[in-house]
């Protein structure tokens, strides 16, 4: 199968935080079922762990067949301010190796603002780098917790075998790519998924930021989708999801249409053939 790696585009940075002394962990048991559910152009798993002032709510999106998947935390033992990275670590286990500590945005969700970790994409392995390969079920049944670390805090989600929930996110991503009319096998079989053929953190830069945006310290996550035909060139560019900051959605597909060029996948034949590239942007502004 082909993986396709996927680095983050981010186009302002904030400032690392001090790492404090940790507590000893909260262990919180699933407090609902998984959930899945089917997007016009994502899949998600969805469940609850805790309840009151300890609820958290995890979501795991794919919006493609991947080794990863992209996690938002929710919950109120999250309390930071709005539209800032901090230092998280974010780990699937038992028994792997923990990953490494990375900063995330923080921010806020819904009308009551609950305190929001967007973690974006994990390997459920830990491991880190571009292209790995696709993790087996067998893989995936040793999964049983979720470790979280956000400042002094700890937690321990007890989420128990992903083997099942993930198998049925692979049926999602598999459609998804039925409805992109494209083959699900033809795709996992690629020689060569499209290549980029500039650097993608060039593709937008600090001076693109919307103004509006910019003076109000707004900050965006946006998930987006490029269809590229056989000739390399991208066809069409899809938001996939995006947090709630409609500057800046049709604007990062306008530029990314300009400016993304690639070299067109391969079949396993080595023919070139119709596919997709996908990626995130996240738009960061923060007071240093």
């Amino acid at each position: 199968m082909q993986v396709r790696s996927m680095s983050i585009i981010t186009v302002f940075a904030a400032a690392n935080l001090a790492i404090p002394v940790r507590a000893a962990p909260l262990v919180l048991a699933a407090s609902s079922k998984w959930e899945i559910q089917y997007a016009d152009d994502s899949c998600r798993l969805a469940r609850i762990y805790g309840t009151d002032k300890n609820k958290i709510i995890v979501l795991m999106d794919r919006f493609a067949p991947s080794a990863q998947v992209d996690v938002t935390l929710i919950g109120k033992p999250f309390i930071t301010g709005s539209d800032v990275q901090i230092p998280v670590t974010f780990s699937f286990g038992p028994d792997l190796p923990a990953a490494k500590r990375k900063d995330v945005l923080a921010g806020f969700t819904g009308k009551d603002r609950v305190s929001t970790l967007f973690v974006g994409p994990r390997d459920l392995l830990n491991r880190e780098g571009d292209d790995l390969p696709p993790q087996s079920p067998d893989d995936e049944a040793r999964i049983t917790q979720l470790y979280l670390a956000v400042g002094s805090r700890q937690f321990v989600l007890q989420s128990g075998s992903l083997r099942a929930p993930l198998a049925a996110l692979r049926t999602c991503t598999d459609d998804l790519l039925k409805g992109w009319g494209l083959d699900p096998a033809v795709q996992a079989a690629l020689s060569r998924p499209p290549k980029p053929q500039t650097d993608p953190g060039r593709w937008l830069v600090s001076n693109d930021y919307p103004r509006g945006a910019l003076k109000m310290g707004a900050s965006a996550i946006v998930h987006f989708r490029l269809m590229i035909g056989p000739d390399g060139n991208p066809t069409g560019c899809n938001v996939q999801q995006a947090t709630d900051s409609p500057e800046f959605t049709d604007f990062t597909c306008k530029l990314l249409m300009k400016r993304a060029h690639f070299e067109p996948a391969l079949d396993a034949a080595g023919k070139p053939t119709a596919s997709y590239y996908r990626n995130s942007v996240r738009w960061l502004a923060a007071a240093f």
